[in-house]
């Protein structure tokens, strides 16, 4: 029996590199200046306000989250409580930020 000799069963060898896989991941689109983060020609003030908006929404979350469950499983009233009004301010933040921006774009 010859071990070296493919049977009539087994696939042909991949078209790829299996070990390095590059071939497998699609080119990401770069914009104009080849940054590549994914916003293409958009204006810095829009990419400037989704990532601050981005930022305030994940902040207020960890804080409308975390906030309710240290007071109930801790009974840490002050703790708790400074995180649900930093979550509470981080919402209000982020409302705030995204009118303001929506307006600009509707009237300019």
């Amino acid at each position: 029996m010859v071990f070296n000799e493919q049977s009539e069963e087994e696939p042909d060898d991949p078209e790829f590199d299996v070990l390095d896989g590059d071939d497998l991941i699609p080119d990401s689109p770069t914009d104009a200046a080849g940054s590549g983060d994914g916003f293409g020609d958009a204006p810095t003030e829009v990419k400037t306000t989704f990532w601050a908006v981005v930022l305030l929404v994940d902040v207020a979350l960890i804080g409308l989250i975390v906030g309710p469950a240290v007071i109930y499983l801790t009974g840490e009233l002050r703790l708790g409580g400074l995180l649900l009004l930093i979550g509470l301010f981080c919402t209000g933040s982020a409302y705030r930020r995204y009118r303001e921006f929506d307006s600009t774009t509707d009237s300019g």
